[in-house]
């Protein structure tokens, strides 16, 4: 399912799913878990108005895991 967030600026949404999409699929092996992981690093950058926020993979699938998965 989709994770309902109040967009602020996509610029970079693309980039951070890739990132965490392929840094999950390497340590999992599995596509769908780096599929959810690759969303909610989107989800995280999406709601930022930075447009380098300060994240890392872990530090993402943590919080949104918590809250979304």
């Amino acid at each position: 399912p989709a994770i309902e967030l109040q967009v602020v600026d996509p610029t970079g949404a693309g980039d951070s799913f890739t990132a965490g999409f392929l840094t999950s699929l390497v340590r999992s092996g599995d596509p769908v878990e780096a599929a959810k992981i690759g969303s909610a690093t989107a989800s995280y950058v999406i709601t930022s108005t930075e447009t380098q926020p300060r994240i890392t993979v872990d530090n993402v699938m943590e919080k949104r895991r918590r809250q979304y998965i």
